[in-house]
């Protein structure tokens, strides 16, 4: 049962976070998918909305924490960092469309 409850939570965060303008709120659905990511087990997709709640705002110490737990380094305050997401995020619109 709480798996389907977590699931229909993620779909609505999903569709929240297409109209949401406020940068703030828009970084506290991400911090809560990476939960409900990482409750499921899915550790690649908790830290990528970790990193997206850091992109959104860098203060976030819950985000920052939640990707030293998963053992990655936070690397948004430098310009590799930024242009190393970027490059993840265009690779994967060139493997979904093609």
């Amino acid at each position: 049962m709480e798996i389907n409850l977590d699931r229909d939570r993620v779909a609505q965060l999903h569709l929240l976070l297409i109209d949401e303008q406020d940068r703030g709120r828009r970084a506290a659905m991400h911090l809560e998918l990476a939960s409900l990511a990482l409750r499921d087990g899915n550790l690649e997709q908790s830290a990528r909305h970790f990193r997206e709640a850091l992109l959104l705002d860098d203060k976030l110490e819950r985000a920052r924490t939640g990707l030293k737990e998963l053992g990655e380094r936070s690397t948004l305050h430098t310009s590799e960092g930024r242009r190393g997401l970027m490059r993840s995020i265009v690779d994967r619109l060139k493997r979904r469309s093609g």
